[in-house]
């Protein structure tokens, strides 16, 4: 028997020792559980994943590492970037969650100002003065 694979659609794929069955069901917006992402939580509460995020390099000249939902990252001055959305939200109530590599944990990075098209973040060193850092990561809920 034939069939074909459906976007938007979750697939299933089960060996009961003897043969393959496939299985596919729709996924209803707003329907994804613990259990369907990894089968290991535990729970009740509801799962949001991350609109939007990037690692990137934050030295020289700007370098994204890896990203979802992200045009660009543009570097507007020593530790002061701003990280472009690729679809962008419909207001700017989102939160931000950011971070960068540092063997001092006292360095800061904060999100200074947020809009429906960018959030612009800031990276202080120990002594509170915008820096530079080797590598930077950024995640957008809402």
């Amino acid at each position: 028997a034939g069939g074909e694979i459906v976007a938007g659609r979750i697939v299933q794929l089960e060996y009961d020792g003897t043969r393959f069955q496939l299985y596919q069901s729709t996924l209803a917006n707003g329907s994804v559980t613990g259990a369907i992402l990894s089968g290991q939580q535990t729970g009740s509460a509801p799962v949001y994943g991350a609109r939007a995020w990037v690692s990137f390099q934050g030295t020289g000249t700007v370098t994204v590492l890896g990203s979802g939902n992200i045009t660009s990252v543009i570097d507007l001055g020593t530790g002061f970037y701003s990280v472009v959305f690729d679809i962008d939200p419909t207001d700017s109530n989102y939160a931000i969650v950011a971070s960068c590599t540092t063997a001092n944990p006292l360095n800061l990075v904060s999100a200074v100002v947020s809009t429906t098209v960018s959030v612009q973040i800031d990276v202080y060193d120990t002594t509170r003065t915008r820096a530079d850092n080797s590598k930077i990561f950024v995640a957008m809920y809402r």
